[in-house]
């Protein structure tokens, strides 16, 4: 691979998840623009094909301990 060619990877399948890793080269001046616009731009894409990202989500139950 050459340095300044994007990649993207399958990084890990996880239980809930596929991890996808995308690099690009960019100058140090430039990354978090270029990162917070790399993401917005993904996140769009996805919505638009109906990809939906996964949660965690945890339910909690409270249950009234009634004593007669």
């Amino acid at each position: 691979r050459v340095q300044g060619e994007p990649c993207v990877r399958v990084w890990e399948l996880s239980s809930s998840s596929v991890d996808i890793k995308l690099r690009v080269w960019c100058a140090g001046a430039d990354y978090w623009e270029l990162r917070s616009s790399m993401l917005e731009t993904v996140k769009i894409a996805l919505d638009e094909e109906g990809i939906s990202i996964p949660y965690s989500h945890l339910n909690i139950h409270v249950l009234d301990d009634v004593r007669d």
